[in-house]
């Protein structure tokens, strides 16, 4: 093998044997000269033991580590630990690459070296697969804020599943996944390591399929912590703004607004009794008043949604909620022209 430019593609496994063997034939059934697969069974308890144990026979590049239950941060970094190639990507275990993928990959890295690379992915959910709108080219961190709208929408930042990292800057600015997280880890791996770039090259072709219909994925969990960790998730990310001296405009209030509206449809979409859900959703409004302590919008989204409890009806207050969600994606969601749609990528 050879390993000039290597990727390595670490794949935390924890009862996945649902979807495991997609995922891996995924990678396998594509050129993989350059690469390695670096499988981390996090305890699991079914079938994906063995397919990971038989992968990991057949294939001499895939390596197979075993550990305790220890969540998916300790097990990505259990996976960086091993990683030898100079470029790291990841994939979640009920997800799956395009056949395109690695070969496109390589192309992007072979005229440069970029710190950080972003690609497109679809949507899968059922059937259907959806890709989005992508911006296209060579951005500096600050350039790509301009466009906050379309990055807070598309998950430039908050997803580590369509991206290549550099391991030299990983290693040497210490990044890796808070250990114990379980939710926004991508977000907060992804501003650390955003620091230490200049350049982002993101690639407008869909690489990546993206499974948004899994229900024992940790995106439909329960967390009664929500709160405090959309908390720390925000203040990282004024504090990562600060940084890089961004002024502060229209777009990150309505950032802001779709945490909260995320928040509270949590708690009402819970399993939680109707006065504790109320509750749960005052926290919420509060708490993101308190943050963001009178800013500059004029919207006044937070006040307008208090007003809603004066029916006592959460049903009501979930289809404003919704109805608020519509409104603030359609802001302002005209797409810069540096934007190209999917079917740009055919062909």
């Amino acid at each position: 093998m050879k390993y000039e430019k290597m990727i390595s593609i670490i794949i935390p496994v924890y009862n996945s044997g649902r979807y495991i063997e997609q995922c891996i034939t995924s990678i396998t059934r594509q050129e993989q000269d350059g690469c390695e697969i670096i499988l981390v069974d996090d305890g699991s308890n079914d079938k994906s033991r063995d397919i990971c144990e038989r992968y990991a026979q057949q294939y001499e590049h895939i390596t197979l580590i075993r550990k305790e239950n220890g969540g998916v941060s300790s097990a990505r970094n259990a996976g960086m630990d091993k990683a030898r190639g100079k470029y790291i990507m990841f994939i979640d275990s009920d997800d799956y690459l395009e056949p395109i993928a690695l070969e496109s990959i390589r192309s992007i890295i072979a005229g440069k070296e970029y710190d950080f690379v972003i690609y497109n992915y679809y949507t899968v959910h059922g059937n259907e697969k959806k890709a989005a709108s992508f911006l296209n080219g060579l951005y500096s961190p600050k350039e790509l804020f301009r466009h906050y709208d379309i990055y807070i929408k598309h998950m430039y930042y908050n997803s580590i599943f369509n991206k290549l990292y550099k391991k030299e800057i990983l290693d040497k600015n210490g990044v890796t996944f808070e250990p114990g997280a379980t939710m926004g880890e991508d977000l907060l791996f992804n501003l650390r390591y955003a620091e230490s770039v200049q350049e982002i090259y993101i690639y407008q072709c869909p690489l990546y399929n993206y499974r948004s219909d899994n229900q024992d994925s940790l995106m439909h969990k329960y967390y009664s912590d929500f709160n405090s960790i959309q908390r720390k998730l925000i203040l990282s990310e004024i504090g990562y703004f600060r940084k890089l001296d961004i002024a502060w405009n229209p777009n990150f209030d309505r950032a802001i607004y779709m945490k909260i509206i995320d928040a509270c449809k949590h708690y009402l979409a819970a399993d939680l009794p109707r006065d504790v859900k109320k509750s749960r959703v005052r926290e919420t409004l509060q708490m993101f008043q308190d943050i963001r302590q009178g800013s500059l919008s004029k919207e006044k989204v937070l006040i307008r949604t208090s007003q809603l409890f004066g029916t006592g009806l959460l049903i009501e207050l979930y289809v404003k909620l919704k109805e608020l969600e519509a409104a603030v994606r359609a802001g302002k969601d005209q797409v810069p022209g540096g934007v190209k749609g999917v079917e740009e990528c055919k062909g």
